[in-house]
């Protein structure tokens, strides 16, 4: 083999040995806080504080650095790193697997993955939020005891919490409820105190039932609807139905209608009229007014004979007459009051209005002679002017002398012929 035949040979061993070389991966030490809440078999239980597990990661294999308990006890393994839903399962030990059986913890700080943020980590008693793809979720309560918290490594965590849910965080032991009206009174409206925020108070719902708060636990909070009998007003059950103390319409006696936080008394609207109050059903009232015969006193009907009336005053109503009376021949106009009558023609009789005294008017109807016009009765019209007589001549028959008939006209023919004539002699 000659040198350059060999000098290939070498540039494709290297080329080969490069190709097929694993390549050197960067080591990385990660510190993990975490809790164990499986208390399956196949689980191993740590501790209930944070235990701390220290491992490096090179390539697919997490090599144990240093794991601690409230044991003080130390294992240094290689173990393959696989995630399973929200947790992180490390297995297939060097050693006996009996020594350390497979570990299933729950990652407990925030985390990162891919493109995704945990705020508070898988953390029961946190309100945090996870932010994955442009999509933004917060820890909840998916109901008053448990809790549905968000993570980075699968679908969400729906955890009891021991004293209740509330604000997407387990409620701890520190967070005292106290309720005012002592639990389930619903004959009185209390305020709920569950924790530094959460203040509650109960009320009356669309359908009418009350939604009653009250402590559970240590310091859980829970509500109920609950139906009140005689209806529910300002958070609370109204405690007897309707009441009317004068035993309904009265009208002689006062009296007061009761009806839940609602209270009426009976009383005078004026000296005669009585505004009266009964109850209409068992849990509603109603109200008349009611005209006393002898008069109405301090919210009753006076008894006894009935006063006189009082005398009611005369009108200050003044007439006024503009064509002062009957005046036919001048259009007039009656006012009473806001009330106005104008003379007007009926065809040629004039319906003519006059004061008949300081509050009413007459009208009578008068034929005007000559016509009636625009409310008045036309004038009587002027004697024509007396023919002239002078100078008149008698037209007795066979007095007069015919005057000659005219001469007849000629045409233009025969005054040429008689021009010609004149002409030549003829």
């Amino acid at each position: 083999m000659n040198a350059n035949a060999c000098f290939g040979v070498i540039l494709a061993l290297l080329a080969a040995s490069l190709i097929l070389a694993p390549p050197v991966l960067a080591k990385e030490t990660v510190n993990i806080n975490f809790l164990a809440i499986e208390s399956d078999a196949d689980y191993y239980i740590v501790t209930a504080g944070p235990t701390v597990l220290s491992f490096e990661i090179d390539g697919t294999k997490a090599k144990v650095v240093k794991m601690e308990d409230s044991g003080g006890e130390i294992y240094s393994r290689y173990y393959t790193e696989k995630l399973q839903g929200s947790s992180l399962t490390i297995s297939h030990g060097e050693t006996n697997d009996s020594v350390f059986t497979p570990l299933t913890i729950n990652i407990n700080e925030n985390l990162y993955k891919g493109d995704c943020a945990d705020t508070d980590g898988i953390n029961f008693y946190e309100k945090g939020s996870v932010t994955s793809d442009g999509t933004t979720n917060e820890d909840e309560c998916d109901s008053q005891w448990n809790v549905k918290e968000y993570n980075c490594f699968g679908d969400p965590i729906i955890f009891e919490c021991p004293n209740g849910c509330m604000h997407g965080t387990c409620l701890v032991g520190t967070d005292a409820c106290e309720d005012s009206d002592h639990g389930k009174e619903y004959y009185f409206k209390g305020t709920l105190t569950s924790g530094p925020t959460n203040v509650v108070s109960d009320y009356c719902d669309e359908d009418g039932d009350l939604i009653e708060h009250y402590c559970f636990k240590l310091a859980g909070h829970a509500f109920e609807a609950y139906e009140c009998p005689n209806g529910c007003e300002d958070g609370k059950c109204v405690k007897s139905g309707c009441t009317d103390s004068d035993g309904g319409k009265d009208y002689f006696t006062k009296g007061t209608v009761t009806n839940g936080i609602t209270v009426l008394t009976d009383y005078c609207m004026t000296k005669y009229d009585l505004k009266e109050y009964s109850c209409m059903t068992a849990s509603s009232h109603k109200s008349v007014v009611y005209t006393c015969p002898k008069g109405c006193l301090e919210g009753a009907c006076k008894t006894g004979e009935a006063p006189p009336p009082e005398p009611t005053p005369e009108p200050n109503i003044t007439c006024v007459d503009s064509d002062q009376g009957k005046n036919f021949q001048t259009r007039g106009t009656v006012t009473i009051g806001n009330s106005t009558y104008e003379d007007i023609c009926e065809n040629n009789v004039l319906k003519e209005y006059e004061c008949k005294n300081s509050t009413t008017k007459s009208t009578s109807l008068y034929q005007c002679p000559y016509g009636c016009e625009q409310g008045r009765c036309k004038d009587k019209p002027a004697e024509p002017p007396a023919n002239e007589t002078d100078d008149q001549t008698d037209d007795t028959p066979g007095d007069e002398t015919p005057e000659p008939a005219p001469a007849p006209q000629k045409n233009f023919i025969e005054l040429f012929f008689e021009w010609l004539a004149s002409l030549f002699g003829c």
